[in-house]
């Protein structure tokens, strides 16, 4: 049974969308550049063999907590934020990110969009996936449950770590891992079917959409608040200038 599709070729045709079809309320979302990709966490696209992933994953995340410290201004109060921590800076975890503001998953769709490169000729998509009450992990649960051994896709809202997580409301699903290493893939789950809404951006239409994201401030500088974000909008800025469409984001 194929998810509920749609497609859209302009801010209005998503925010009209979100309006109509998803309950934004209760619904998180991702966005990504290649609609080929699954929604599969980050340890299971590692350089692992299917049997190792679990002793790959143990070996990674232990020695990132015994090394991090240095470099933290306060230790994690649990294996929650440390993996929280851990994702955020690149390693492979159990965590895919989400957000909780849909215009900012539209902007991952076309970050790297420009009228010259045509994003790659790759056609993106947002994921709308609408979280059961059973699904989000309370605050509480934290001391009792091990990130390790829950036995179903739970919703992690993490603490507020970084400028970046609380620019971009990130939040995460955290996936069970068997003891091969296999994962029931979120998109793969029959009873995920009636919980997620597939959004498709053609490539074509991706330079339009961040232009016009930037003019409602949805870009680089405000998804990455910091100097490198600066930086990528400035240099995106002039090369729409440069190619001739006449924008000025100054």
């Amino acid at each position: 049974m194929p998810h509920e599709t749609w497609l859209i070729e302009s801010v209005q045709d998503f925010v009209e969308l979100l309006q109509r079809v998803i309950d934004t309320r209760g619904s998180i979302f991702r966005g990504q550049s290649d609609e080929s990709y699954q929604l599969r966490p980050s340890i299971l696209r590692f350089p692992a063999k299917d049997h190792e992933i679990l002793q790959t994953e143990k070996n990674l995340f232990n020695a990132f907590k015994k090394q991090a410290l240095p470099y933290l201004s306060s230790k994690p109060d649990s294996d929650w934020d440390w993996l929280a921590i851990a994702q955020h800076h690149g390693l492979p975890t159990r965590l895919l990110d989400w957000t909780s503001n849909p215009l900012a998953a539209l902007w991952f769709v076309i970050s790297k969009a420009t009228e010259s490169n045509q994003a790659d000729g790759r056609n993106g998509v947002v994921w709308c996936y609408q979280v059961g009450q059973d699904a989000a992990l309370d605050e509480r649960e934290k001391d009792d449950l091990s990130p390790f051994n829950i036995p179903k896709i739970r919703v992690f809202n993490p603490p507020h770590i970084n400028p970046r997580i609380t620019s971009q409301q990130g939040l995460f699903t955290v996936h069970p891992l068997k003891g091969s290493g296999a994962l029931d893939l979120l998109e793969s789950q029959s009873r995920s079917r009636l919980s997620l809404i597939k959004v498709l951006i053609h490539k074509d239409h991706k330079p339009t959409l961040r232009q016009q994201l930037s003019e409602l401030g949805v870009n680089a500088a405000s998804i990455f608040p910091d100097l490198d974000g600066l930086s990528s909008h400035l240099q995106w800025i002039e090369s729409v200038w440069s190619f001739g469409d006449g924008y000025s984001g100054y």
